[in-house]
């Protein structure tokens, strides 16, 4: 009767902790991971995009103030 309580308890508090533990991990660990990625793209992503305009902005109206000055002449 031990054996087979013992073994019905550890069955039922294995699977209770594994599920309880394993969706408390997924959790945090997702909600984690998305924090952190979401973060780290936003302003890797956001930086990138705005040095690229940045630099496009620069070469398009550099050149045609360098054109419309060429014009002038």
């Amino acid at each position: 009767m031990q054996l087979i309580y013992g073994h019905l308890m550890q069955l039922i508090y294995g699977h209770l902790m594994q599920l309880i533990y394993g969706h408390l991990m997924q959790l945090i660990y997702g909600r984690l991971m998305q924090l952190i990625y979401g973060h780290l793209m936003q302003l890797i992503y956001g930086h990138l995009m705005q040095l690229i305009n940045g630099h496009l902005m620069q070469l398009i109206y550099g050149h045609q103030a360098k054109c419309s000055c060429y014009m002038d002449i």
